[in-house]
Formats: structure tokens, C-alpha cells, sequence
């Protein structure tokens, strides 16, 4: 199972030294990636995302769960999907 975060950096402007700074300042687990512009587009064109940031749940097999999972703060919403999820 993956939770996937994505925000795009281009809108901040906050290059790749503040993009390590946030992870690090905000403790952000997990694998990071940069993408580009375009990187970002595509993704937001497949997946059909209208804003920042936006969460994703993706099963083992790649597929997707939840394309507008609950965000972190909404932890009971989080936790009632992952339930759904894992009784499948």
C-alpha cells in the first residue's frame, strides 16, 4: 500500500535547497521525488488533480484505491479507507 503526497514545488518556487529544508523541518517520511513542470502536468492530467497538495492510494499491484484520499489531519476518514482497504 502507498500513500502518495503530491505538491508541486514550481508554484513556491522554492528550489531544491527549500524542498530539502521543508522535508527535513517538517519531518516528512517516505520517498521524495522532484518533478518538473511537465512531470507535474502529466500526472495532474492522469489523475485528474485540480490542486495542491493531493493524496493518492495506491495497492501493491500499482492500482489505484483512492485517487482523492482523506489528507492526514482527517485521520479517522484515513484510517476508516485504509480498513476498507485491507478487509478487501
Amino acid at each position: 500500500l502507498l500513500i502518495l503526497l503530491l505538491v508541486s514545488d514550481f508554484l513556491n518556487n522554492c528550489g531544491e535547497d527549500g524542498w530539502q529544508k521543508a522535508i527535513e523541518a517538517h519531518n516528512i517520511q517516505g520517498d521524495h521525488y522532484r518533478l518538473t513542470k511537465v512531470q507535474y502536468g502529466e500526472l495532474s492530467e492522469h489523475y485528474n488533480i485540480k490542486g495542491d497538495p493531493h493524496y493518492i492510494i495506491i495497492d501493491k499491484d500499482g492500482k489505484i484505491i483512492d485517487s482523492y484520499a482523506p489528507r492526514p489531519e482527517n485521520m479517522e476518514g484515513l484510517m476508516q479507507k485504509l480498513l476498507t482497504i485491507d478487509q478487501k
